[in-house]
């Protein structure tokens, strides 16, 4: 049994990304040279103007108390785009509680706040995202894009790329 009001912790971490058009935030962040894909940025989305352009999806998945022997998380993921161009591919962690008694929600969301159909939405949150800006913006149709992410959990860098 657990106390009414023990501190809570969450059993696993799942990391999810999707891609963003923001243009304004990407030209104010711009990559330069080399160093693109290296700038991973934590930033609250939702005060910029920005349109997800695909459904949110797993790029990694951990037990926390394994995730404290790792200090790197990776991994790849397909994202489903939409028609529109890519700036940034935007990563961040939900806490799931499991079925842990008195946890009340299971899940902590840190990234959007809502989904539109199946396309996230970032609205106010005190949680940031991470951002990783593309050296480059991308177009995009109706297509599946291969990403490759990781996260440094010692410097807490976040670094990805478009396949």
């Amino acid at each position: 049994m657990v106390a009414l009001g023990a501190p809570m912790l969450p059993c696993r971490a799942v990391l999810r990304a999707c891609l963003v058009e923001c243009s304004a935030l990407w030209m104010r962040h711009a990559p330069v040279g080399d160093v693109a894909g290296l700038d991973g940025r934590s930033l609250p989305l939702w005060q910029y103007s920005h349109a997800a352009r695909s459904p949110a999806a797993t790029w990694c998945e951990t037990a926390l108390p394994a995730a404290s022997d790792a200090a790197l998380l990776q991994g790849r993921v397909r994202l489903t785009a939409r028609a529109g161009t890519a700036h940034a591919l935007v990563a961040w962690v939900d806490f799931d509680f499991g079925d842990a008694p008195g946890a009340g929600a299971a899940l902590i969301r840190t990234g959007p706040t809502a989904e539109s159909g199946d396309v996230p939405r970032f609205g106010p949150t005190p949680s940031w995202q991470g951002a990783v800006f593309l050296p480059t913006p991308r177009a995009l149709g109706e297509e599946v894009v291969v990403a490759s992410l990781s996260l440094d959990l010692l410097r807490g860098e976040l670094r990805g790329e478009l396949l």
